[in-house]
């Protein structure tokens, strides 16, 4: 029987291919087609918000996990060790090893720096020097960039207490989302800090010096009164975004659809926080992130691009008219030469008929050989004129020489008939070209 199935595959050409394709569609259709996504993200608001809306999003079209983490940096340890598939993340975070793209900005996260103090102080070294700090925790991005700044300020970091207890402070600082209503109580005695007037905002502000030395970073203005007595005029400080990355491995066609998704859904995302409008956009600049946009979402943001010949149609058709021009002139070129030349050839028409209307009119021998020896010239003037391109050795030719050859020939049929009336009074020499 097996014997018998193989006589009969093989009876078919590429039959040994065919067995494992039956192999591979089988297994093809009972794989599970639905993507597995882990998205891993740490539970401060407005994150975590973000990533269970991401879930609740995703379950229609793929399979989705969520990780609780302890911040970026553990986020970007689960993605290089393949543990994770999609994280939320500064966009400052260093990365070491790579590894990591990012899919799309997703919100600004504002930095807020609170200070109890009587009058307000703009001098940062006078609101952290001799008090008790919290930067959160240690390796938390509020915390590096926080260590950043006191060195761009240079902050003696000897005189500031860094504390871990945010009940427990003097200085609070937080890069975050919007302050709600009932995070501002027990605030009442608190200052919000900003980095410069915001008048000063687009002539070298100091949150601008900021920016331009840390270029992840934007100046941010907090509007007059959001924080009620927090913010009796407008504040300005700075904010990064957090940004959603992902493995740089995660299949391109895989990003492209969540980020289609994300995009379609974006108005869900705005109710989370009013920051989110701001960012979640398809209008963003992928220069200004950390990481390198993931080519899946390269592909979404591209595919309204104009193509080739809509981004260069003005250009395409300038080119076009000149290339029509040129072929016209070139028509026109080559029509120009053809009618030079048939005018040259026609010339020689107009002097072999000439000479074959004047035949009758020759009565003496001297006469014709005069001829003969005029169109042998003008035919050798023609030869010459084809030699050099001036004529061309077409039909109008060959019948311009056959027309000479004739008119010759009758000149010389003349000139035996007066050489045999003129025998009486004394022979003719004939040239040996008549004789011919």
């Amino acid at each position: 029987m097996i014997k018998s199935s193989e006589t009969m595959l093989s009876a078919f050409p590429g039959s040994r291919f065919l067995i494992p394709l039956i192999i591979l569609l089988l297994f093809s259709s009972c794989r599970d087609e639905t993507a597995k996504i882990r998205i891993i993200y740490s539970p401060d608001e407005p994150i975590g918000q973000i990533a269970q809306k991401m879930h609740e999003i995703l379950k229609g079209s793929a399979e989705a996990e969520l990780i609780i983490s302890q911040g970026s940096i553990a986020n970007v340890d689960s993605l290089q060790r393949g543990s994770a598939d999609l994280a939320i993340i500064e966009n400052h975070t260093p990365i070491n090893g790579g590894g990591i793209t990012s899919v799309l900005p997703l919100y600004p996260q504002i930095l807020h720096i609170l200070y109890r103090d009587e009058k307000e102080i703009s001098d940062f070294r006078q609101i952290m020097e001799g008090k008790k700090v919290f930067i959160g925790v240690e390796g938390s991005g509020t915390y590096r960039f926080m260590m950043d700044l006191f060195r761009f300020f240079e902050v003696d970091q000897s005189m500031i207490q860094l504390t871990d207890n945010p009940f427990d402070m003097e200085v609070y600082c937080s890069f975050g989302d919007i302050l709600k209503d009932e995070n501002l109580a027990g605030l009442e005695d608190f200052k919000l800090y900003s980095f410069d007037h915001v008048d000063s905002y687009g002539k070298g502000s100091i949150a601008e010096a900021i920016s331009l030395k840390y270029p992840q970073l934007r100046p941010f203005v907090i509007p007059k009164n959001i924080y009620r007595q927090l913010t009796p005029h407008p504040v300005l400080t700075i904010a990064v975004d957090a940004v959603l990355v992902s493995r740089e491995d995660l299949p391109e066609e895989t990003v492209y659809q969540l980020t289609k998704t994300l995009f379609q859904n974006h108005q869900e995302f705005n109710a989370i926080s009013p920051l989110i409008a701001l960012d979640l956009t398809e209008r963003f600049d992928p220069n200004l992130l950390n990481f390198p946009l993931h080519e899946g979402s390269r592909q979404y943001l591209e595919k309204d691009e104009p193509t080739f010949f809509e981004k260069y149609a003005e250009m395409i058709g300038v080119v076009f008219s000149i290339v029509i021009a040129l072929v016209s002139g070139l028509f026109s070129l080559t029509r120009w030469r053809k009618q030079a030349k048939k005018d040259r050839i026609d010339i020689f028409y107009a002097k072999v008929i000439s000479v074959k209307n004047e035949i009758r009119s020759f009565n003496t021998t001297e006469r014709i050989r005069s001829k003969i020896r005029e169109l042998h010239r003008e035919q050798d003037r023609a030869f010459q004129l084809l030699i050099d391109e001036k004529l061309q050795a077409n039909e109008s030719f060959r019948i311009y020489m056959e027309l000479n050859k004739e008119i010759i020939h009758s000149l010389l049929v003349k000139a035996r008939a007066l050489k045999k009336a003129e025998a009486g009074a004394g022979k003719v020499k004939f040239p040996s070209t008549m004789e011919n």
